[in-house]
Formats: C-alpha cells, structure tokens, sequence
C-alpha cells in the first residue's frame, strides 16, 4: 500500500527535527563536559550531517565514473580555476547582479571589450561547474549560490579567486614550480624567486593588499564563531573558596593577592564565620572581578579581536594585536583602538609582547613554517605567558581520511608547501612540536569550516590546574599564594 504524501510528511519532518534536537543536546553536552585530550566540534550537528552525507555521496558518484573520465578531469581541472580567475577579472559576475542575461547583454554591460560568442562559451561552461545555471531556451544565464559568493561586497569570495589565479601571484608561481618543493623540499616560491613570500608582498605593495583582502574573506565568517563558540573564553568574574586560619591570615592573602595581583579591580570577603585571634579554620569565599588579556599575534588589522572584544565586552581595552612594524603603519589604529582593540609591533621570531597576557592566539601563522620556525615562534611565545595563559592555534588540522574535508585539508597543505614552505599539521603533528617546546595538546576544537581551535597550555609540574583553565578561569597563581 502506498503512503500518501502528505503521511510521509507528517512522520518525515518530526522524525528530522527529533533528530536535529537529540544530535544538538548532544553537541552541548560534549562541548559542557570537556576534558583534557579531546576533540570536539564547535560545528552545529546539521553542518556536519551535511558533510558526511556529501562525502558519502561524492564517493558513490566518484566509484561510478569510468576510470578514464576521472583522470580526463583531474588532469584538466586548471581549466576550471583559469576560466573563473578570468571571468573574475574581467569583472563578469558583478553584470549579474541584477538578475539573469544572455552573453550578448553581458558584453554590452561590461566596461572591457568582450567577444559575446567567447563569453557564452565560458558562460556554459562555468555552468557546468555550477557556477551558473544555464536556460538553453532563451540563451540566459543566471548565478547560482555558488556564483553568488563572487558577487563585490562583505563575504565576497572574490579576492580569494584573484589571489589564488593570478600568474604574478605568490601563490600561482609556486605551484608552477612545484617540482623544486618536490625534488629538494622546502618552498617551491622561495626556490623560483630567491625570496620568500612575505619578502616579496612587502615590494608589491597591490598584491599586499589584495592578499590580505583575500585573508579577511577566509576569516569573514570565522571570527564570530570563534568569539562564542569556543568555551574558554576568561569569564568576567568567579568566586573561590579556601581555608583561611585566622582573619590576620586572610588580610595577608589578600595583601598578596594584591602584590602579585591579577590586575584586580577589588577583592570582597562576602563571610566571615570565625572569632578574633582564633584558631581555628574558618571557609571564607573571595568574590573578585579580574582583568583579563589577549594577545593576537600576526592578528593583522585587529577584525578577530574586535569580535572577540564585542562579544566578551570585560575584554575591552585588554586585547591586543601584535604585528610587524609595516603592517601596523598600514592599519587605522584609531579605529580598531575605538573598538577596545590596541596594537604592538615587533617581530615574533624575535620576541613577543605584551607579556603575561592570559591568551594568546596565533592565527593561520604556523601553517606558514616548518617545525623547526614554529617552534622558535612557540618559544617566544611560552617567554611572553604567565604560569596560567592559555595558548589557542587556530589552523586547519588534518585528522584523517574519514574526515569529510580531507580532499580540502590536503589541498590546503599543497598551497602551504608551495606558497610560504609550511604545511597543514595533524593533531599528533601539533603534540610533537608543543611539546618539544614546552606546552601540551589539552584540547581541539573543529568549527564550521576547515579550521580547528587547538589549545596549548604549559606543560607544568604541579597541581592539574589546567582543569581551572578549561572553564575559563586563571586560579594557578592564586592556588600557588594560598598554598604558601
């Protein structure tokens, strides 16, 4: 007997929307319950349902393409990116802003001249990557979501596709030098050119720019998801109890608290249950508010923090941006410091400051060098912490071939190793170089892109106060006084 349509509806969309509740009771309580060692995933559960359902999928279409077809378009997928960087130069998508057109009309719109047969030809064909859907009854074409992205505007997708094309580029030089990487190691770029990367965006002042439009579309639509997705974020305030023995023992805590201080804006007693010169052990609980810090180190023009800093406004006024000289110059100071955002130059390979901050990030930076560079960077990094900060790499982590964005991920570390000469690191890969420079691995973070968040606290002898840290909360030094 067949089920009526409307039958299946009723039991398929409750039955969906169950499972979307229980999948993200699910993710809270794996995200609330965090412990050192584990991966989790900031991703909301439909994200990532989505993306094993397309892996499985794209696996059963790729096993039923014949073998020769494969390799036909695997060996001619350069045509795909060349066509899309020359539509995108030739500033073709913008004409359909307003709605669908024939290449006839697209030429007439666009300001360079255009030959409308050419055009409808790679109009048709980048309707064959899904770029555009094509109308073979009136000859129109129109964008698709997809297409959309490279429309000019905030989100637009379209620096990256110029920046990523153009043969003048880093980029596009390294990979047509890709056999130096392989044969000899190291940068494909630094081996056809004699320079490395950044030497040469600090003498091409355009592609510079470009190329950091092009990394604040990658971080677009992270930065959000960083400032209130990730848990540990320092809270404004908490509240601790300990033993004190006497109220002259308390008033010398506090006295040390103080001198050592977290920066503290007051400590109040909220009970006191014990009698003048006794001895005996009376719970006292300190409510405090604490100033905390973050350090954003290559954090670029400040966008990131901004994010954080507005979500989590008690940052304010305590974030900073550690930068190059250079790139300092070239940024509104004014007005990232407006929105509580300040700036430190110098070079991290060098030294790194302010110091003692409770966070610090580095962002797609270790991605860009080898072991041997990121652990100098990490170095510096450790000298700048206090016993309690906290360290948060946020970069693409390989885990795996089960991984759904594993043909991305992989795709990412090619362009590491021949753009910059670093590499896109596995979790095991990340443990080997914090420890060989002093931190350990506490916990990772998959978000809803190809990026994870990996925390990193220093490896201590001691109490497992990183249990604290995990909340949020910095007591390793108050731990330390109390216990003198």
């Amino acid at each position: 007997m067949k089920m009526p349509s409307t039958s299946l509806q009723q039991v398929a969309l409750p039955l969906a929307a169950a499972c979307s509740a229980a999948l993200g009771l699910y993710y809270l309580a794996r995200v609330t319950s965090a412990s050192a060692g584990q991966t989790l995933s900031l991703a909301p559960p439909p994200y990532r349902l989505r993306l094993k359902l397309w892996a499985l999928f794209h696996r059963l279409a790729d096993s039923l393409l014949p073998d020769d077809l494969k390799l036909r378009a695997l060996s001619n997928s350069h045509r795909a990116s060349s066509t899309l960087y020359a539509a995108a130069k030739l500033d073709i998508f913008e004409a359909f802003k307003d709605g669908s057109h024939t290449a006839h009309e697209v030429a007439e719109k666009v300001s360079s001249p255009i030959h409308p047969e050419s055009l409808f030809r790679i109009l048709r064909f980048l309707a064959s990557q899904g770029v555009f859907i094509y109308d073979q009854a009136s000859n129109r074409f129109h964008l698709t979501r997809v297409g959309a992205l490279l429309l000019r505007g905030p989100g637009s997708q379209l620096p990256r596709v110029l920046a990523n094309n153009d043969p003048q580029d880093a980029g596009r030089i390294g990979h047509n030098n890709i056999e130096a990487s392989i044969q000899k190691g190291g940068c494909a770029f630094q081996h056809a050119t004699g320079q490395t990367c950044w030497q040469f965006y600090d003498g091409e002042p355009r592609l510079s720019a470009r190329f950091e439009d092009m990394m604040e579309v990658v971080s677009h639509d992270e930065d959000a998801a960083i400032a209130a997705g990730y848990p540990g974020w320092p809270r404004a305030r908490f509240e601790v109890r300990k033993e004190v023995q006497t109220a002259v023992d308390l008033l010398a805590l506090l006295a040390q608290i103080r001198k050592d201080n977290f920066q503290s804006e007051g400590v109040v007693v909220k009970r006191r249950d014990w009698q003048a010169g006794s001895r005996q052990a009376a719970s006292c609980s300190l409510h405090t508010s604490i100033t905390w810090s973050v350090v954003d180190v290559a954090g670029g023009p400040g966008v990131l923090l901004s994010a954080i800093v507005k979500r989590h406004t008690h940052l304010r006024n305590h974030a900073t941006v550690f930068e190059r000289p250079a790139v300092v110059q070239s940024i509104d100071v004014d007005a990232a410091q407006q929105q509580g955002v300040d700036f430190a130059s110098g070079d991290f390979f060098e030294k790194i400051e302010p110091a003692n901050a409770d966070v610090y990030i580095l962002r797609q930076i270790m991605h860009d060098w080898n072991d041997e560079d990121c652990i100098r960077i990490l170095e510096n990094v450790k000298a700048a912490m206090h016993a309690g900060s906290r360290l948060l790499v946020i970069d693409t982590v390989i885990l795996g071939q089960n991984d759904p964005l594993f043909p991305f991920k992989t795709d990412c570390d090619i362009d590491m190793m021949v753009w910059t000469g670093g590499r896109e690191r596995s979790r095991a890969d990340f443990t080997k170089i914090f420890s060989q420079a002093g931190f350990k691995l506490l916990r990772l973070f998959e978000m809803q892109s190809l990026k994870s968040i990996v925390e990193a606290v220093l490896i201590h002898e001691g109490p497992a106060w990183h249990e604290t840290i995990s909340q949020g909360v910095r007591l390793s030094r108050l731990d330390t006084i109390i216990a003198r």
